[in-house]
């Protein structure tokens, strides 16, 4: 792991060792500490996260499976509630979202299709103001671009009811 300072490597430190078929699909705080925590997949589908302090792996857990026609396609706090949650989507345009509580999935929900030329616009993206006021609202809103005309749009839900 590097801890940054800026965009200075401030710490190195090893915390694990990972097999090969395990890869990083997000970081969030998924359990409000305020410390980032890592979420991971391997090439079966199984989803793990590790909840951390600083450098050090406070618990982990698989969290489940999900066919890979799916993948992660963002993480955030889509509910407000302070905690990091999952946004997927999968290779029909499907959009789906998983509101957790630390290492527990709460609830589940098809927010949308939307059609895959269309990408979800993620918090580094220029345009990350539209999402701030989105998540704002505390509703399951998703921001979605349109690569060959630079077009906007979005998913919205309600947060209370999926």
């Amino acid at each position: 792991m590097w801890l940054m300072n800026g965009s200075s490597i401030s710490t190195t430190s090893v915390i694990g060792n990972v097999p090969g078929v395990w890869s990083v699909v997000g970081q969030r705080d998924f359990n409000g500490d305020g410390n980032g925590d890592v979420l991971w997949r391997d090439t079966s589908g199984n989803i793990g996260m590790w909840l951390m302090n600083g450098k050090t792996i406070q618990s982990s857990t698989v969290l489940g499976n999900v066919p890979n026609t799916w993948s992660v396609a963002a993480t955030g706090d889509f509910n407000g509630d302070g905690m990091g949650d999952i946004l997927w989507r999968d290779t029909s345009g499907n959009v789906g979202m998983w509101l957790m509580n630390s290492m527990s999935i709460l609830q589940t929900a098809v927010i949308g299709n939307v059609p895959t030329n269309w990408v979800i616009a993620r918090s580094r993206h220029p345009r990350r103001h539209i999402l701030a006021q989105l998540h704002h609202r505390r509703s399951r809103n998703v921001v979605m671009k349109r690569h060959q005309n630079r077009q906007y749009g979005g998913l919205r839900g309600n947060a209370a009811h999926p």
